[in-house]
C-alpha cells in the first residue's frame, strides 16, 4: 500500500489555538497565509530548482487545507493531498527503493527545507494580523 505523506503543522497550530475566541478568525487567516506561501515555495522547488518536473503528477498533488472544527481548533495540512503519490516522501528524504531496494535516491529536501525556513515567518504573519485587531 502506498503511503500518503502529509506534513501537519501540529506544534504551530497548538500554540496558535491558545489564542482567545476573538483571535480565531485571525489565527485561521495567519495559517492560510503561511500555508499559501509554503505551497508556492514547494511548487517552485518542484519546477526545476530542486526536482525536475516530468509528468506534473507530484506537482499537481500538492495542496493545503485550513479547517476550523470546534470553538478553538484550527488545523492546517499541507502536502500531497490531491492524489496518492507514493514517491513524494522518497524524493524529499532519500533512501533505497525499487525491487530489492537496489536503487538509492538522494535526499532532495524539496519540501522539508521550505517548512524549516518558513515557520520562522509565522511571527511576522501573526503580528500583522494582531495589528488588524487593535486598530
Amino acid at each position: 500500500m502506498a503511503k500518503l505523506y502529509r506534513h501537519n503543522l501540529d506544534k504551530l497550530v497548538r500554540s496558535l489555538n491558545k489564542a482567545s475566541d476573538r483571535l480565531g478568525p485571525f489565527t485561521e487567516d495567519a495559517l492560510t497565509q503561511l500555508s499559501k506561501k509554503i505551497l508556492m515555495k514547494v511548487q517552485k522547488n518542484m519546477s526545476g530548482r530542486i526536482l525536475r518536473r516530468r509528468t506534473g503528477k507530484l506537482f499537481n498533488s500538492w495542496d493545503f487545507r485550513v479547517t476550523s472544527s470546534g470553538k478553538n481548533k484550527i488545523v492546517a495540512t499541507i502536502g500531497s493531498l490531491k492524489g496518492n503519490v507514493p514517491y513524494s516522501e522518497i524524493h524529499d528524504k532519500g533512501g533505497k527503493t525499487g525491487r530489492g531496494r537496489k536503487v538509492t535516491i538522494p535526499a532532495r529536501r524539496y519540501y522539508t527545507r521550505v517548512f524549516d525556513e518558513d515557520i520562522k515567518d509565522l511571527d511576522k504573519i501573526i503580528a500583522k494580523n494582531l495589528k488588524k485587531i487593535f486598530k
